[in-house]
């Protein structure tokens, strides 16, 4: 889910950041900031593993950014944090994946087990192994992107160090759908582990 660029990403957010704005950013016809003006609304950012939508944010732009597009709107010192979370999405990408295959993989060896004649003890391991190692993978990306990017989200933007929105973040739809996918995995591999092979 996290790996979605673009508005997907509001459906599908790893994490969402409510936007309280102070000041908007002006823009020139040609896309040059311009200054500040005073407006207050309230938006949001929906982060994904490569970046975040922006809605209602505190630029005239609305629409997704990657993080090097967002490193321009934190403080000096938040900049190497928003860089690891970016270092961070390509293994998250490929753990979730490989997290959701594993359990899924595991699903026709679960089918199998149904009938006595097509169970045994390779079908029982097959419908064992891949789940639980699937949903140790899904729990890695969960943890990596709990500490690598939700953690370490600023709590402000900034414009020319001008503070000119604050944030309050929570865990969105995405990270709870993939945690459930791993209870899944750990749960359909401990009723395989108690079903004995003929």
């Amino acid at each position: 889910f996290g790996a979605v660029e673009g508005r997907g990403l509001k459906a599908s957010a790893w994490s969402r950041v409510e936007i309280d704005t102070r000041m908007t950013v002006e823009y020139s016809a040609n896309g040059t900031a311009t200054g500040l003006s005073n407006r207050t609304s309230e938006g949001a950012l929906f982060i994904g593993f490569s970046g975040a939508f922006v809605e209602d944010g505190p630029t005239e732009v609305d629409g997704y950014f990657d993080w090097s597009d967002l490193k321009e709107w934190v403080e000096e010192e938040d900049r190497d944090d928003l860089e690891a979370c970016e270092n961070a999405a390509g293994g998250l990408t490929l753990t979730t994946i490989f997290g959701v295959v594993g359990i899924l993989g595991a699903m026709n060896g679960i089918w199998d087990r149904r009938y006595a004649e097509l169970d045994s003890g390779c079908t029982r391991f097959a419908s064992i192994v891949p789940p639980v190692l699937g949903s140790l993978s899904t729990i890695s990306s969960l943890l990596t992107f709990s500490s690598r990017c939700y953690d370490v989200f600023p709590d402000a933007l900034f414009y020319k160090g001008v503070e000119i929105a604050s944030l309050d973040k929570v865990l969105g739809y995405g990270f709870w759908c993939e945690l459930l996918v791993a209870l899944v995995g750990i749960f359909s591999a401990s009723v395989m582990l108690l079903v004995p092979a003929p």
